[in-house]
């Protein structure tokens, strides 16, 4: 669905609406890093709407969620926003895709996203990786 480049997805959902919203990572639409990549597909697959998210540096979504207004929560790793290189960045989206609000959160590579509980509150979770073995 994007144009030459690397285009991977790493996080699927069906909607309420009997659609689905991917998050993943794109190159396609610039030529330096990777950025968050958000689609929201028709039940026929068929693109309702695309978005990306990210700044200089490399974005990468690793988890979406629907939420129960009707919006989206993403989540992953930035390298353009935040404190450290590595940074959890969480994305709150409009049902349209446009951002209600963004955060980031401290620590270098964390490497997972939110998690919903039956409580409907978001839980975050990360690692770090260590190559100094």
């Amino acid at each position: 669905m994007g144009r030459a480049g690397s285009d991977e997805a790493t996080s699927i959902q069906q909607t309420a609406d009997g659609g689905y919203v991917v998050a993943g990572y794109t190159d396609s639409f610039r030529a330096e890093e990777v950025d968050f990549w958000v689609l929201k597909l028709h039940g026929d697959g068929t693109i309702q709407w695309q978005k990306t998210y990210g700044g200089a540096g490399s974005d990468v979504a690793r988890s979406v969620q629907q939420t129960t207004d009707g919006g989206y929560v993403v989540a992953g790793c930035t390298n353009s926003f935040g404190a450290e290189e590595g940074d959890f960045w969480v994305l709150k989206l409009r049902g349209n895709g446009t951002i209600q609000w963004q955060k980031t959160y401290g620590g270098a590579g964390p490497r997972c996203g939110p998690l919903h509980s039956a409580d409907h509150r978001w839980r975050l979770c990360g690692g770090w990786l260590d190559n100094t073995l």
